[in-house]
Order: structure tokens, then C-alpha cells, then sequence
């Protein structure tokens, strides 16, 4: 089992955290892993799928990301409809946080690895 936790900051400072046994209760089999992650077997949850069980679907406008290593990557709440997190592969969860990616997104950075913090900020 995993210990990492992935935080959630909301746009009025409210701490949040969602564990990984969360992501694998909230999991989507139906999420198209294969066309970003090929020959793995990943398990994944969308993004909008997390806020959904904080009730935190509205009230903001992007998300910052930010990777154990420091890295962060804004995404806007258009792009989040269909970003997910892997957070296991090959059975095995991952090592230090879920690897996001955002499909169809604006970015030239929409695969960030090791995500710990989603921070919901208003433009």
C-alpha cells in the first residue's frame, strides 16, 4: 500500500487531502489510459472526479499542479473535464504522488509526474 497523499488546496485557503485508497475507491475503468500510457497497465481517476466527491466543482477558474520535485503546471477548469491521474501501474501504486495528464489541453507540459498538490486559484 501507498502512503502518499495528494493535497488540495481550495480558492479560500481550505486544506484538503485525499489519500490513495481514495483514488482506488473512486477509480474509472472506462478512462482511456492505454492512449497516453502504452503497454502498462495503469488505473486511473479523473480530475474532476476527486473535486467532485470535495463538492468543489465550481467556484474557481484553473488548478495549479505541483510536483513533488517543485514543478507546477496550471491547467484551466475547461481543461480539467477530461485530465486524470495514474496512480498505479502494473498493479503497483505509484511511487511518489499520481502522474497527471491532460488531454486535448493547451499546454506543452500536460504529463507531469509525482503530483502532490492541486491548488484551485481564481483568474
Amino acid at each position: 500500500m501507498s502512503h502518499w497523499q495528494l493535497q488540495i488546496e481550495t480558492v479560500d485557503g481550505q486544506a484538503l487531502s485525499v489519500s490513495y485508497d481514495d483514488l482506488e475507491r473512486w477509480k474509472d475503468a472506462t478512462i482511456p489510459v492505454e492512449e497516453y500510457v502504452p503497454g502498462k497497465q495503469a488505473e486511473a481517476v479523473y480530475v474532476k472526479d476527486i473535486l467532485r466527491q470535495h463538492a468543489l466543482l465550481e467556484g474557481f477558474s484553473r488548478a495549479v499542479f505541483t510536483a513533488e520535485d517543485g514543478f507546477k503546471q496550471k491547467a484551466s477548469k475547461e481543461e480539467l473535464d477530461q485530465a486524470f491521474f495514474v496512480f498505479k501501474q502494473n498493479g503497483e501504486p505509484m511511487n511518489a504522488g499520481a502522474r497527471l495528464y491532460v488531454p486535448d489541453g493547451r499546454s506543452d507540459c500536460l504529463n507531469v509526474k509525482s503530483v502532490i498538490q492541486i491548488q484551485l486559484e481564481q483568474a
